[in-house]
């Protein structure tokens, strides 16, 4: 004869008739085995369960038909099988009383196979819905239920029916003083341990903060963003009329970016004045820029300056080598007309007008030190370090045109000679022939 045997899996889960309108039950799984402990896959069994109560008494039965699945587990809704009794359902459990088991048994061509496990928690939860049924018709005060609730508009907390009130509208950490309250802790937005003094954990919206005190010039922010202009921030902060240390990042209608530390030292962009319209302008006795990206200062479109100086002491420098046989390589590179492909490139504003330069892939292979590549893979040439190139590619050439003026002059000197031969021998010639 072929053995069964089954294993406990899981006890969970309840439904309540209030809740559906379906009769109480509770899920029961269970792993049918073979005698070989093999999974029985995908096999019809026949399933009896019984409530064993204190150990003695059946108070529930039902039987079920039910399928297991490919790993041979079983799953039923105990309480709604098929009843044993039509008079004992499930619901008719007294279960507020007494230890409680179940025996299940499970039939297979005739085998069976039965096993007996405590109740524990989850059919008990079925027993919650008997609060429904109870109601407060006594006359003892001590176990009233009682129904909180509170008015936010006047601040008091009511318990009814007849609970009295408590007023919590004078409790606030906040203290007023005019039209102005303040708080001696700290604050905190969705948290209960703020850091400091206003702690927000999570994103702030704001619309518009403005703080306005321009005859002084003393700790002005403004953050904005309004119908009359698409946006506008400012932080400047100083402590005379002209405004020692500032900066402005504004888009106001179209007027550009500003930075400013005092009136003497730094200005890009815009000021205040429509008609301030230089793209970049640096006029200023001091201005300097260092480590931001891969260059120290990049432009889109025309840069302007009075003058433009490169750091070139030679306390800055050191092992320092000749430029040598420079004559040749220039006449490697290739000085070219042409035009920026605007189309192609519209964030780097380049320019329509016709263009004169080099191209930096030709600079690269005869003088890399002139060329620059971004982290995008485009070249950059420094036309300023030419100079440097093209004084010793002169002075080059000069010594060549010195070597060939001395060997002119040497050819010249020759050939004064010859000259001065030939009109001594003509002379000699016409002297002869008058003798004759």
């Amino acid at each position: 004869m072929k053995k069964l045997t089954f294993l406990f899996v899981m006890f969970s889960v309840f439904t309540a008739a209030g809740l559906a309108q379906s009769p109480p039950s509770f899920n029961y799984q269970a792993v049918v085995r073979d005698a070989a402990g093999d999974p029985l896959i995908a096999q019809d069994v026949g399933v009896e369960v019984k409530i064993l109560k204190d150990g003695v008494t059946f108070v529930y039965c039902e039987t079920q038909n039910a399928s297991t699945n490919d790993k041979g587990l079983v799953t039923l809704k105990i309480g709604e099988g098929t009843l044993c009794s039509p008079n004992n359902p499930l619901s008719s459990v007294d279960w507020k009383t007494g230890a409680f088991a179940m025996e299940v048994k499970v039939d297979h061509n005739g085998n069976t196979v039965s096993a007996e496990s405590p109740l524990l928690s989850v059919p008990f939860a079925m027993h919650a819905e008997t609060v429904t049924d109870k109601d407060d018709a006594d006359a003892d005060p001590g176990n009233e239920i009682q129904v909180l609730s509170f008015s936010p508009g006047n601040g008091i907390l009511e318990l009814s029916p007849d609970g009295g009130q408590v007023n919590l509208s004078g409790i606030s950490p906040w203290a007023k003083s005019g039209g102005n309250i303040h708080y001696t802790g700290k604050v905190g937005v969705k948290t209960s341990s703020p850091v400091f003094d206003l702690d927000v954990d999570g994103l702030i919206g704001v619309n518009s903060i403005y703080k306005h005190d321009w005859q002084n010039g003393m700790n002005n922010i403004l953050i904005s963003g309004g119908t009359n202009k698409d946006s506008f921030l400012r932080f400047r902060m100083g402590g005379s009329p002209a405004g020692k240390s500032g900066v402005v990042f504004s888009r106001f209608n179209t007027r550009h970016y500003f930075l400013h530390n005092s009136f003497d030292v730094l200005t890009i962009g815009h000021s205040t004045q429509d008609s301030d319209n230089p793209d970049v302008d640096v006029s200023t006795e001091l201005a300097r820029f260092s480590g931001l990206g891969t260059h120290r200062f990049e432009v889109s479109g025309t840069a302007r300056a009075n003058a433009w100086l490169t750091s070139s002491d030679r306390r800055f420098k050191k092992d320092f080598q000749p430029l040598e046989s420079v004559l040749d390589k220039v006449g490697l590179l290739e000085g070219v007309y042409y035009h920026f492909k605007k189309e192609e490139f519209p964030e780097r504003d380049f320019s329509d007008a016709r263009q004169i330069g080099v191209i930096a892939q030709n600079v690269e292979q005869i003088f890399p030190e002139l060329v620059q590549t971004d982290e995008e893979g485009y070249k950059s040439v420094d036309y300023a370090k030419f100079g440097p190139i093209l004084v010793e590619a002169i002075k080059e050439q000069q010594e060549i045109i010195g070597q060939q003026q001395a060997e002119i002059a040497g050819l010249k000197a020759a050939n004064d000679q010859v000259l001065a031969r030939l009109e001594a021998l003509e002379a000699s010639g016409r002297g002869l022939a008058q003798r004759e």
